[in-house]
C-alpha cells in the first residue's frame, strides 16, 4: 500500500465520520426538540449542522469560480485594475462574513435555551 492510496483512505474515513457525526448531532437535537419543544434546539441545528454544510458549499463554489475565473463576474473589473481589491481578499471577506453568520445563529440559539429553560433543567447534580 504506497503513501498516496493511505492518504487518500484517510481522507475518505474522515470525511465519512464527520457526515456520521453530523447525523448523529442531528438526531440527537431532533429528539431533544420533540422532548422539550425548545425551539432553542432548531436554532443549534441550524448554527452547528446545516450553515456549515451550506457554507461550505457556497465557499467552495465561489472559491473555485474565483480562481478558474480570476475577475469573477460580481466583482467590478474597476476594483481588480486599481489594486483596490483582488479575488484573494475578496475570498477572505467572504470567508470573514461565512464565520460571523455562524457565531451569530450559535448565539441566537444559546440566548433561545437560556431565555427558555426552566429553573428545573438548570439544576446541577
Amino acid at each position: 500500500m504506497d503513501a498516496f492510496m493511505f492518504e487518500s483512505l484517510v481522507e475518505y474515513a474522515t470525511g465519512a465520520l464527520y457526515v456520521l457525526l453530523l447525523v448523529a448531532l442531528t438526531v440527537a437535537l431532533i429528539f431533544l426538540f420533540v422532548r422539550t419543544r425548545n425551539p432553542g434546539f432548531i436554532w443549534l441545528a441550524i448554527a452547528i449542522v446545516v450553515w456549515p454544510v451550506i457554507s461550505t458549499i457556497a465557499y467552495n463554489l465561489v472559491l473555485h469560480d474565483a480562481l478558474a475565473r480570476p475577475p469573477a463576474g460580481w466583482i467590478h473589473p474597476s476594483f481588480l485594475e486599481r489594486h483596490l481589491l483582488s479575488v484573494g481578499s475578496v475570498v477572505q471577506e467572504m470567508y470573514l462574513a461565512i464565520k460571523t453568520v455562524g457565531v451569530l445563529l450559535f448565539s441566537v440559539a444559546v440566548v433561545y435555551l437560556r431565555r427558555l429553560a426552566t429553573p428545573k433543567a438548570m439544576r446541577t447534580y
